[in-house]
């Protein structure tokens, strides 16, 4: 794998771009194994002066195709002008396939990575209203750059938009009758989304501390493998609060954040006051009713729990099996990174929301 990687370079960047690369020099920052069979390497300066180059290669049909949407966003970000003032998210450097490896190259995205500085910091009291400023500020300047569009949901808009997504989950996951009646009450009896007129942004569905980088003037992101086309909004925001670790008494694995959640949405802190403002900002400079966010929370709920479920079949070579067989196979699912994030995410919030109520920050105020 490593020599493909090595050829790559050597034959997609020109000579200068060549000594800014040492080859002797990379970390490798994820090795797949399985059906994904891959590798992502960080390349460093030869004057070491910091990393300067990422390399994806991988031999998997699944993993090729992720990699590709990657590198074609990196191309689409560059077009939409997201770094004309300045590097906010890789530069794509070359991509080919030799050998049945693909190897895409990008620009090793200047800053500090948020996930490995200290939470504490970065969200405590005194900063926590700087770094969201920043995060905020990136993201509807993002989302501005593609273009917000307006779509009144239909019958047919709300069928495709929004029942598919409940009955999509409803059939992968075990959820409680509490939880299914929710959503069944909401989204399929109520129906308040129904003939409403919402923005649809284009966002980058995986919008989370560990995607982002901490920059002098800002922030900047990468990790772009999800598709950059117009969705319902606000999917990012939320996800990105939920990615806090908040409070910050100790490490909180990726994988365990429920305690994080719960304290963000229905918690009492700062931190929650600092998310219902930006919601409302987000409401008012998008034009989104707020009558709307309740729903649109829950289906980020939703959407995000349907994306690890995608992640972790495609990945684990498991079939989209009906929802009892495939929990009955997978006796130790919970070690799984994806389904654990669900179960102690996602569903914990579904659960949350049952005994306690939506979250004030979404509620109609």
């Amino acid at each position: 794998m490593l020599q493909h990687i090595r050829q790559r370079i050597e034959s997609s960047l020109s000579a200068p771009e060549r000594e800014a690369v040492d080859l002797d020099r990379f970390l490798c920052l994820d090795v797949s194994r399985g059906l994904v069979d891959g590798a992502c390497c960080l390349f460093f300066d030869p004057r070491g002066s910091g990393p300067t180059l990422v390399a994806k290669a991988a031999r998997s049909v699944e993993r090729k195709a992720v990699y590709r949407l990657d590198y074609d966003n990196l191309r689409k970000l560059e077009e939409a002008g997201l770094n004309a003032a300045r590097e906010t998210t890789p530069r794509p450097m070359g991509i080919g396939e030799e050998g049945g490896v693909l190897v895409t190259l990008q620009s090793a995205l200047p800053g500090r990575l948020m996930r490995n500085l200290p939470a504490s910091g970065l969200f405590s009291p005194e900063r926590a209203a700087e770094t969201i400023d920043r995060v905020f500020s990136w993201l509807h300047g993002f989302q501005q750059a593609f273009g917000v569009r307006r779509l009144t949901l239909d019958e047919e808009d709300y069928e495709t938009e929004v029942l598919a997504l409940v009955r999509r989950f409803l059939g992968r996951y075990r959820v409680g009758r509490e939880q299914e009646d929710l959503l069944r009450r909401r989204f399929e009896r109520e129906r308040r989304l129904l003939g409403m007129d919402l923005p649809l942004t284009v966002g980058h569905g995986d919008f989370c501390v560990a995607n982002l980088v901490l920059q002098d003037r800002g922030i900047g992101a990468f990790d772009w493998e999800h598709p950059l086309v117009h969705r319902l909004p606000l999917y990012d925001l939320f996800f990105f609060f939920s990615s806090t670790r908040f409070p910050f008494g100790g490490l909180r694995r990726e994988s365990d954040y429920s305690g994080s959640m719960a304290e963000v949405y229905w918690g009492t802190s700062y931190l929650n006051a600092a998310l219902g403002e930006r919601i409302g900002e987000a409401c008012r400079t998008l034009s989104i009713p707020r009558e709307a966010v309740a729903d649109l929370f829950l289906m980020a709920l939703l959407l995000r729990a349907d994306r690890k479920y995608e992640v972790f079949t495609s990945a684990g070579g498991v079939a989209d099996l009906p929802k009892d067989r495939l929990w009955a196979e997978l006796r130790e699912w919970e070690r799984d990174a994806p389904l654990y994030q669900v179960r102690h995410g996602e569903l914990e919030s579904l659960r949350t929301v049952t005994q306690s109520g939506l979250p004030s920050c979404v509620e109609l105020s």
